[in-house]
């Protein structure tokens, strides 16, 4: 009896544990890009969703972590000083990495993962006779596209100079960059171990340019920097705000379009148009009209007046226009405001019924055309109706923007009264007494494909890009997919048109919204004709 028990506790008890999984490992290889030269003392992190690893690759370049846990999701990322960071799938030196899963028992092993050397780029700031700038901050700008293809800018490395004016800003990652040098306020707190003498003393009177030497963003030089190879000489002279003209002035006159007068009161904001945030300023003078807008650099601006008027101050009134100051003032701008208006939105649908878009996210906008103003609407939900307006415009510019669709839809039809304004930039003066019709189809193409390295074989995680054969300004027809371990992708939501079909190993993210990269690869793309409901199979090889 008491064997009996004892065998039923313990067939009991082993219906309760749980079951072991097998342990899995990864392992492989660090070398020098373009070589099999390997490199010892790599920092190698496995990291998943509760831990994080970290191992050294040996003398032979090799790393290894056993016993991982299986069935998580994992990244691995390799650094070490003089080299570009680096992780799993990542093809270019700002691209993403891809995460993987391991299975019970599973052995990763013989990754082979390149490591590409950094570049140095030195130079030396002097002033106007010659003798060096101490303290000058100099800071390596590196420009890139967001996914809605607007241009940015970000500092990808900064120093100062030293006694002799040198500079010296190494470990970057080879790329294009702008090079700015500007003075910077000295600080009379010492920080310990701050390597800025006592007595070092302001650049006073300077202002900052780009290199090879102007205050203009668009007249800046660009350099190259190369894997494992110096970029040197980048030399230039600051010089004293005297001797040039760095800032400048935007003049003209606000009209009331009621009146035909200067309005009493009105805000006059203004923001750099790309990249900037909108700033009132006092530079508006009530008894004649005018304004003067100071202390500019050279660039682009939105210039708007705006004024809060009726009673409770329920309406706007407001104008902007855009403005470019070079080398010299702007004199001359009229802002004639005019009351803000409504553009009136109906929905209609082919192919399935109005009430499937309810409630789904999906957002409606007339978008200044280039960049964000300063009096710009907000767009509007799709929430419960098939009519509803798009709120307060102003004057000016716009596109169309219908964003958050079903992956599969699309809008076929663009009318604003009599005018066909589907991928149109439209001049909008004031209020409009049409309504903006749209026709939303869920009769799209989709392609599937498979991407193909050199060697005719599948080549996993590379994206694939479709971009249409005209209109390449028209980034809402940009369709992109990531394919998959064997290479497969699929995009959705295809509006019928002509297209041309890329899959880029290296290129940086969205760097596809550059004309200049599409150009150069134009004859590598595939080009490929979507009608409605279409689906195409191809098969696209991969652009080194």
């Amino acid at each position: 009896m008491r064997l009996f028990m004892l065998g039923a506790m313990v067939a009991l008890f082993s219906m309760q544990a749980p079951l072991q999984q097998a342990p899995a490992s990864v392992g492989g290889i660090v070398v020098r890009a373009g070589t099999s030269e390997p490199i010892a003392g790599v920092q190698v992190r496995l990291t998943g969703v509760n831990d994080q690893n970290l191992v050294l690759t040996d003398s032979d370049g090799k790393f290894s972590f056993p016993n991982v846990s299986a069935g998580v999701n994992y990244r691995v990322s390799f650094s070490l000083n003089g080299f570009v960071r680096k992780d799993y799938g990542q093809r270019s030196p700002f691209g993403r990495g891809i995460p993987f899963r391991l299975d019970p028992g599973q052995v990763m092993s013989g990754l082979v993962v390149s490591m590409t050397p950094t570049g140095n780029v030195d130079g030396r700031i002097t002033n106007e006779q010659g003798q060096p700038m101490e303290g000058i901050q100099v800071r390596l700008m590196r420009q890139f596209y967001s996914e809605d293809g607007e241009v940015g800018f970000e500092a990808a490395g900064t120093t100062r100079t030293n006694d002799r004016g040198q500079y010296r800003l190494y470990w970057v990652s080879p790329g294009r960059y702008t090079i700015t040098a500007e003075p910077v306020r000295v600080s009379p707190v010492r920080i310990p171990g701050d390597a800025v003498s006592s007595n070092s003393t302001e650049n006073v009177g300077y202002v900052g340019s780009y290199y090879p030497g102007t205050p203009d963003s668009a007249r800046a030089l660009p350099i190259d920097v190369k894997p494992g190879l110096d970029v040197g000489n980048i030399d230039w002279s600051l010089l004293p705000a005297q001797a040039v003209a760095t800032s400048y002035h935007i003049r003209g006159r606000v009209i009331d379009s009621r009146t035909g007068q200067p309005p009493r009161s009105v805000s006059i904001l203004v923001s750099k148009r790309f990249g900037g945030s909108s700033a009132t300023t006092d530079a508006y003078r009530a008894s004649d009209g005018t304004f003067d807008i100071r202390n500019l650099t050279p660039g682009t601006y939105w210039i708007g007046a705006g004024a809060n008027v009726g009673a409770g101050f329920g309406e706007r009134v407001s104008a902007q226009t855009s403005v470019t100051v070079s080398d010299r003032d702007v004199n001359g701008i009229t802002l004639t405001i005019v009351p803000q208006f409504n553009v009136n939105v109906r929905i209609r649908t082919e192919g399935f019924a109005v009430e499937t878009l309810y409630n789904k996210g999906i957002r409606a906008a007339l978008e200044w055309f280039g960049a964000r103003a300063p009096y710009e609407a907000e767009p509007v939900n799709v929430i419960a109706s098939e009519a509803f307006p798009l709120f307060r415009l102003s004057p000016g510019s716009y596109r169309l923007s219908v964003s958050r669709l079903p992956a599969d839809y699309y809008v076929k039809e663009a009318r604003l009264g009599p005018l066909d304004i589907l991928g149109r930039t439209i001049e909008l003066d004031g209020p409009v007494s049409g309504t903006l019709d749209l026709l939303i189809s869920n009769r799209s193409g989709l392609i599937e494909g498979t991407v193909l390295d050199a060697r005719q074989q599948p080549a996993a995680y590379i994206e694939a890009v479709l971009i249409p054969e005209a209109q390449r300004d028209r980034f809402d027809l940009y369709k992109r997919a990531t394919a998959d371990e064997n290479g497969r992708f699929t995009i959705l939501g295809i509006p019928p048109g002509s297209y041309r079909l890329f899959a880029w190993e290296t290129i940086e993210p969205y760097a596809y919204f550059d004309a200049e990269v599409v150009r150069q690869a134009e004859s590598q793309g595939k080009p490929i004709r979507v009608t409605e409901s279409s689906k195409e199979t191809v098969q696209i090889r991969s652009i080194p």
